[in-house]
């Protein structure tokens, strides 16, 4: 039971971490890429933009991170945050990592408001798919 109880205060301690310092953009891909191990190029297809701006947005977030870190201060991003979809955001956040498993995360992005822009000009066919097989293409290499 004490092992479950660590578990989950670092997924509650991620999650915040998650929403203190990135925007909700920011705040998915840093999830998707590091807690996930999601290639850039598989995130820029689930948000329906380029793999360029998948990097550029990770780079912000990391930026953000090592600045808030450096300075013993958050650099907040609760602004960016629509209180109602903060609250859904972090459930899904929650749920993705306890079961260490993004789908979850995954089928809701198209649902979240803050990442409308990034799915609005995904093509249709792309937005009906199920996400729920959807796994990083590195993901055999880390099961070896």
């Amino acid at each position: 039971m004490l092992g479950h109880d660590n578990k989950l205060s670092r997924v509650i301690e991620a999650v915040e971490q998650l929403a203190q310092h990135f925007t909700p953009k920011q705040a998915v891909v840093f999830a998707l890429k590091e807690g996930f191990q999601y290639r850039a190029n598989e995130i820029a297809e689930l948000l329906g933009t380029t793999e360029m701006a998948v990097k550029s947005v990770f780079h912000r977030a990391k930026s953000r991170l090592e600045k808030s870190r450096h300075e013993n201060e958050s650099c907040s991003a609760g602004i960016y945050w629509p209180e109602e979809e903060q609250e859904k955001l972090l459930n899904l956040f929650s749920k993705a990592l306890t079961n260490q498993d993004p789908a979850v995360l995954i089928q809701a992005i198209p649902d979240l408001q803050s990442l409308a822009a990034c799915t609005e000009n995904q093509p249709q066919a792309a937005s009906n798919r199920s996400f729920a097989a959807t796994t990083p293409a590195n993901a055999l290499c880390m099961a070896a």
